[in-house]
């Protein structure tokens, strides 16, 4: 990058090329090195250029398409309703429901399902 002669900033762009690729959040780091004087008298000290104080930024980029997967639960049971969302069932010892827990989206990322029970609704 190079400063106008008289400034005392510069705006450097960075340009994040877009794509469809589920992302958790991601850094990078980006410093200034060294600074050098192009033109004018390198001998004077008027024009001795040197790193300010605030060398380096970090830039974050957002997680973006759901990086984790997009989940669903419902129940595939016949009697199922409301698209699988609600489904009847007998208060009885031992009685199980089979539910399907799909995950569409991304798929690489392992997730843990912990599954709590205390907001069933029993119909007697």
């Amino acid at each position: 990058m190079t400063f106008a002669s008289g400034s005392a900033s510069c705006n450097v762009p960075v340009y994040i090329l877009p794509d469809n690729i589920p992302e958790l959040t991601e850094k990078f780091t980006a410093r200034l090195l060294k600074v050098d004087l192009v033109d004018g008298d390198i001998g004077n000290p008027n024009f001795s250029p040197r790193l300010g104080g605030i060398v380096s930024a970090d830039v974050y980029i957002a997680a973006n398409q759901d990086p984790n997967g997009v989940f669903a639960i419902y129940s595939a049971d016949p009697l199922a309703l409301s698209g699988g969302q609600m489904i009847l069932v007998e208060q009885k010892p031992s009685y199980s429901v089979q539910l399907v827990i799909e995950r569409s989206g991304e798929l690489y990322l392992p997730i843990f399902l912990k599954v709590l029970s205390q907001n069933i609704v029993l119909v007697t």
